[in-house]
């Protein structure tokens, strides 16, 4: 690969995030946050582990960088690598298809176009529907805000009712309140757009990524470039 793209260590960038080759943005950045959550560095206590997530959250966060701002020219070089220096093989005769697989040949290929474009306009018409708040996620939550592996003491409070399309935020030593609002993700991951309501000192809208469990809640407060995460239990009646 050009020395461009030199910082992905030899890696494959649809590889690291593991998306296909022709995923979306959306794709792209929902594969880079739930990736980030599993590596980042504050999660990692042992120097050795630290350091290793901390390579691995920037390799990351190239790949991501590189398919949401270069990817026709990473496209390119990566189509041509596997030929650089190989030579290209022999054929080991001449293939004559039939005139009835031909026929076949046109038949299929017009039959998976046809399939292509109804998953197309089927998952067009899925991403167009607002997201709704989970089952799982229905309830009070809270418990503090953490940066850089240590609780800060602010304390956080998540509500969800079932019905609404919406749930809201509280940080309580703040003084702030905001409004989540969903816009991807399905019953095990969703991010949210949160609008803070009133604002106080230290209180900013962000992306919030919600990972949900059967007890908790795992939180990453702007989990494209992570500023601080949460672990919410359920709050006691």
């Amino acid at each position: 690969m050009d020395d461009a793209y030199r910082e992905l260590d030899g890696h494959d960038a649809y590889e690291l995030l593991g998306v296909p080759d022709d995923a979306d943005e959306r794709a792209i950045r929902r594969a880079f946050a739930l990736r980030v959550r599993a590596v980042h560095p504050d999660a990692s206590p042992e120097p050795a582990a630290h350091t290793e997530a901390g390579r691995r959250l920037h390799l990351l966060k190239t790949a991501r960088d590189v398919l949401l701002r270069d990817r026709e020219a990473y496209d390119r070089q990566r189509a041509v690598r596997p030929a650089a220096g190989a030579a290209a093989p022999k054929p080991s005769g001449t293939f004559r298809p039939s005139k009835g697989g031909g026929v076949l040949l046109v038949v299929l290929v017009g039959y998976l176009f046809a399939l292509a474009a109804c998953v197309s306009a089927v998952t067009a018409y899925a991403w167009k529907q607002e997201p709704s708040i989970p089952r799982g996620l229905v309830g009070t939550w809270e418990g503090r805000l953490e940066d850089a592996g240590a609780a800060t003491g602010g304390r956080v409070r998540f509500t969800f009712k079932a019905g609404e399309g919406h749930g809201t935020a509280v940080y309580l030593d703040a003084g702030c309140t905001s409004t989540l609002t969903p816009r991807d993700g399905d019953d095990s991951y969703v991010e949210f757009r949160e609008v803070v309501n009133a604002p106080a000192r230290g209180c900013r809208g962000d992306t919030v990524g919600i990972t949900i469990g059967a007890e908790s809640l795992g939180v990453m407060f702007g989990p494209e470039d992570p500023r601080a995460r949460a672990t919410l239990g359920r709050a006691v009646p």
